[in-house]
């Protein structure tokens, strides 16, 4: 049996719009998918990957309500509600110890972070590098052991 396939402008017509529509859908797709990247994080304690936490606290800087978003393969997603916010506080455990970051701007989120723990066992510094070494921000005293 011998088929012979026979286009017609309608069907051309509807598999042009098809495919458009295909297009316009992938598109807000990768719009949508970016818009919603994460934080990558790493955490060393005096120079030494540990594990990470399996979620952090969010809050705007300066108001006690806070978001806890689960650490999904080192990643943190941003929640909508603090999106628009100039900077976020964030608490975490790690390594047996409370961590305090205050003051993350907003535009540091959706990039790769390094957060140091430095000092001895009563507590110390920290310091956030963004993205191959930028210094995102440094504190004398973010972090305490947990009691």
């Amino acid at each position: 049996m011998n088929w012979k396939i026979v286009s017609t402008p309608a069907r051309c017509i509807e598999v042009t719009t098809v495919v458009a529509i295909v297009a316009v859908l992938s598109c807000l797709l990768s719009i949508s998918l970016k818009a919603q990247s994460c934080t990558q994080i790493r955490i060393e304690v005096n120079g030494k990957t540990v594990p990470l936490p399996t979620e952090v606290a969010l809050a705007r800087t300066g108001q006690a309500k806070t978001i806890s978003v689960p650490v999904t393969d080192g990643c943190i997603q941003l929640p909508k509600q603090l999106r628009k916010s100039n900077s976020i506080d964030m608490t975490f455990q790690a390594d047996g110890k409370n961590v305090r970051l205050i003051g993350l701007l907003q535009s540091y989120f959706d990039k790769t972070w390094t957060i140091a723990l430095d000092g001895p066992a009563s507590g110390g510094s920290c310091a956030v590098s963004i993205d191959q070494g930028a210094m995102g921000m440094k504190d004398t005293s973010c972090w305490t052991p947990i009691k």
